[in-house]
């Protein structure tokens, strides 16, 4: 039962930022670039969000919740705040897509993710 579970929620993470990637208004990752696509927890330390984005160049952070304000520093740290989007009810009929930085107090629902497009390098 445990390993259904895990395998429920990693389906959930790869439709749910797949879809709203396909949503939104820049792609996630470019195809024909290198760029690193990370999927990060938000219940990661503060120093570990960081090291992370650092070595990224496109994000998926989930589980957000509780973590937003730990995510917003770690954002503005790697300087990736005013690239970060905050997708709600992701996969939904009801979902939304905001500019992180226009969300300032917002309490986020249960299904929302954070998405930072990649960079586009090319080869």
């Amino acid at each position: 039962m445990k390993l259904f579970k895990s395998f429920l929620l990693s389906f959930f993470i790869l439709i749910s930022f797949t879809t709203m990637a396909a949503d939104g208004p820049l792609e996630l990752v470019h195809k024909t670039a290198d760029d690193v696509l990370t999927v990060l927890l938000g219940t990661l330390s503060l120093d570990e969000l960081q090291k992370r984005m650092a070595n990224s160049d496109a994000l998926v952070i989930m589980k957000i919740g509780r973590n937003i304000e730990k995510i917003r520093q770690a954002l503005k740290a790697s300087d990736l705040y005013q690239k970060a989007w905050l997708v709600e009810f992701a996969t939904m009929p009801q979902q939304t897509v905001y500019k992180l930085s226009e969300c300032e107090g917002r309490i986020t629902p249960y299904f929302s993710i954070i998405v930072v497009h990649g960079q586009g390098r090319r080869p």
